[in-house]
């Protein structure tokens, strides 16, 4: 999953300079689409990721004016696909997290 399926422009105006970082996952799956974030107003949008970053966002209002802008330059996703390709952008972030979980569990052990 290079790029988000509900958002073509995701990879290249990176919103967020990890795509599977914590507030760039909350993104992808807890909206349908980023369209979705579009709808909220950059200043709100901005106080969220804000929040939902701990506050470690170095420029929440630009990573939300580069979520909308993704929404208007991106490819709209025909409605019937919607769900299903959220469906499966949340499954495969909760893999990705499980994965990494392991990994740090499988480390602890390395190093006992």
């Amino acid at each position: 999953m290079k790029g988000s399926p509900t958002a073509s422009e995701y990879q290249r105006l990176k919103p967020f300079s990890d795509a599977f970082g914590v507030t760039s996952s909350f993104i992808l799956s807890e909206y349908p689409d980023v369209a979705a974030t579009a709808a909220i107003p950059q200043e709100e949008l901005s106080d969220l990721l804000h929040a939902r970053a701990h506050r470690q966002l170095k420029n929440p209002d630009d990573n939300a004016r580069k979520l909308h802008q993704v929404a208007k330059d991106s490819y709209p996703l025909p409605d019937f696909l919607t769900p299903n390709t959220h469906t499966v952008i949340r499954m495969t972030l909760q893999q990705i997290r499980f994965l990494e979980n392991q990994q740090a569990a499988y480390e602890a052990l390395i190093k006992e």
